[in-house]
């Protein structure tokens, strides 16, 4: 993977692309190293200089994946009152489910790996990517209890083992209802669920 990191960026990007097509049409069970060679026009050598194996380029495809999800959720400002910070996150949302149907390979990726997860197999890849993503929220929940929009009184990890598993669900039944969603359907849909991240997370009059 450090010797990847070399590479050119355009070509770089080229061999991903190779590999995340195949990944998303076969999975990563039936996707062909072979494949992904003649695609990206490597010979096999290049490919092992790059990469240990098959698991070795899902993890870097996985990784871009979500680097490029949360390059599609960074709001346009910071937040600065409890109603933005709401808006915030519906933005964000919208954001996130906006990327995807812009590229279907990128959510074949994304919902594929939430099945993984739910269905209790995930590869080691994600569950780096899951530690990454609880990084994340961590942030996003401290900045909505700097601003009074998030509880504190609860212990902070249980406040993000609930906020994580209950967006996590969300994740799940889009990954199972992906094909019904359509440009007008996403606004409403984040909104939706915004609304479950309220009802959990706000303040309820409750001191520590």
């Amino acid at each position: 993977m450090r010797r990847f990191q070399n590479v050119a960026p355009e070509r770089r990007s080229a061999i991903l692309d190779a590999g995340a097509a195949e990944i998303a049409e076969h999975g990563l069970g039936g996707a062909s190293i072979n494949r992904v060679i003649a695609a990206a026009g490597l010979s096999k050598s290049s490919f092992y200089h790059y990469f240990e194996g098959k698991d070795d380029l899902y993890g870097a495809v996985t990784q871009r994946a979500l680097d490029q999800l949360l390059a599609a959720m960074v709001p346009p400002s910071l937040p600065t009152n409890t109603d933005e910070y709401w808006l915030m996150w519906e933005g964000i949302y919208s954001g996130f489910l906006r990327r995807q149907l812009a590229d279907p390979v990128l959510a074949a990726l994304n919902w594929s790996a939430i099945q993984s997860r739910a269905d209790g197999t995930p590869h080691p890849a994600l569950d780096i990517l899951a530690g990454q993503m609880r990084q994340w929220l961590t942030a996003m929940i401290a900045q909505g209890q700097a601003l009074g929009a998030v509880r504190t009184d609860l212990p902070q990890d249980l406040l993000l083992d609930a906020t994580f598993g209950m967006l996590e669900g969300g994740d799940r039944w889009f990954a199972s209802h992906w094909d019904d969603m359509a440009e007008d359907k996403v606004d409403p849909a984040a909104a939706r669920i915004v609304r479950l991240l309220r009802d959990l997370t706000e303040p309820r009059g409750d001191t520590k």
